[in-house]
């Protein structure tokens, strides 16, 4: 169970690992434990974006005072232009986090390989010219200036999480001596800084749409 400090809450979330395409890394139900045991998170298992914004906003509804979100912390696969099961390219599907109710100044962390890096290979925005993360950040809020918010995208092939301060990057895809991807552009070797106020802030990098107070 999640807490309520000054009326926000923070949610970490990732894909149940039998949602057809949604599958999240063999690691994240582990993580999601962790985050679970600490107390601070309210913790979401679901099978859809759209199944993810209707438990965020259960939680806010069940709530009394309706708390407002403040942090989001997705945790599955990702690319430059693929994250979660949702893509670039259908803006309809990401618009759907639009649904809760988000703090004044809120943060989305979208912990996946890449979500911060784009390809050289294409032109395209809607296929990696751009990271997901600022494509996300382009879309919500939807009414300008409602409220400011930030997306923070990894900064290369990820392990680990925001919420539990372990989020670590590598340029070249891959644990221990077998490399299984090439780097994209953005990305870098980072690790967990233990004196930093956010140990994990190393890993990403943040973006912001014009929509963002």
């Amino acid at each position: 169970m999640g807490q309520v400090v000054n009326g926000m809450i923070s949610v970490y979330a990732y894909p149940r690992p039998s949602s057809p395409g949604m599958a999240p890394s063999s690691s994240e139900p582990g993580f999601a434990a962790d985050v679970r045991a600490a107390g601070e998170y309210f913790v979401v298992e679901y099978d859809d974006i759209f199944h993810l914004a209707d438990q965020i906003l259960g939680i806010q509804n069940g709530l009394k005072g309706h708390p407002c979100l403040t942090l989001l912390e997705i945790h599955a696969h990702g690319n430059p232009s693929e994250f979660n099961g949702w893509c670039s390219w259908q803006p309809s599907d990401i618009l759907r986090l639009a649904k809760p109710h988000w703090c004044d100044n809120s943060r989305l962390y979208l912990t996946g390989c890449n979500t911060g890096t784009t390809d050289p290979q294409t032109t395209d925005p809607a296929r990696g010219a751009i990271p997901i993360a600022q494509v996300v950040a382009n879309l919500i809020p939807v009414v300008p200036k409602a409220f400011r918010f930030t997306v923070f995208g990894t900064l290369g092939y990820s392990y680990g999480c925001h919420a539990l301060g372990t989020t670590q990057t590598w340029a070249v895809g891959g644990l221990g001596p077998i490399n299984y991807g090439a780097p994209f552009k953005g990305s870098r070797d980072a690790e967990p800084d233990p004196n930093l106020s956010d140990p994990a802030a190393t890993a990403y990098k943040a973006f912001r749409g014009p929509n963002s107070a």
